[in-house]
């Protein structure tokens, strides 16, 4: 929240990824709530997409997805 403060940003242009329940009031507040593949069922629900998990390039294939590299 700090953070988004302090560079003017709203919650619309952040991009979050999670896997864990801890992560699931972010995925909803994200412009673009990313869950990792290796995610349970009920943390994907809050994502609007489902990625590749860490291990196999989840991150990368996200942002591709995308567009943003």
């Amino acid at each position: 929240e700090e953070v988004l403060k302090l560079n003017k940003l709203s919650w619309l242009q952040v991009m979050a990824f999670g896997d864990g329940e801890n992560d699931t009031e972010m995925l909803k507040k994200a412009g673009f709530g990313i869950a990792m593949g290796n995610a349970k069922e009920h943390v994907r629900q809050f994502a609007d997409f489902v990625t590749k998990d860490v291990d196999h390039g989840g991150i990368m294939h996200a942002l591709t997805h995308y567009k943003v590299i």
